[in-house]
């Protein structure tokens, strides 16, 4: 009778192993179910946003879009112009200087 105690214990470990790993599955199986329903919750309240950003985003692009083609051209034109007017002032400036900038002492021929 020595022995028998010995497989009693050995019968009782077997069970509370297996129950342990059946509690463990059926542990998982509830958290896998609630991420499930957690993704999906997720997912139906995150569309609205998601439509919104899109909508958002056309918006900007088409913003974008108007300022590329309505404004930027005229502005590049307008500062073209000045910085064309501005370099022909420059110049009339230097030529108008050049006439009249008298010839220096040092160079003129002295008489006597």
């Amino acid at each position: 009778m020595e022995g028998s105690w010995h497989a009693v214990l050995r019968d009782i470990m077997v069970i509370l192993a297996a129950a342990s790993v059946i509690s463990t599955a059926l542990f998982a199986g509830l958290v896998a179910w609630q991420l499930y329903r957690l993704a999906k919750e997720m997912r139906d309240e995150a569309q609205p946003i998601i439509d919104s950003v899109e909508t958002t985003a056309k918006t900007v692009q088409g913003t974008a879009e108007f300022v590329n083609h309505r404004t930027v051209p005229p502005v590049v034109t307008a500062v073209g112009l000045g910085s064309t007017v501005f370099s022909v002032y420059r110049q009339l400036q230097m030529f108008y200087r050049g006439i009249r900038t008298p010839v220096p002492r040092s160079t003129k021929i002295r008489k006597g």
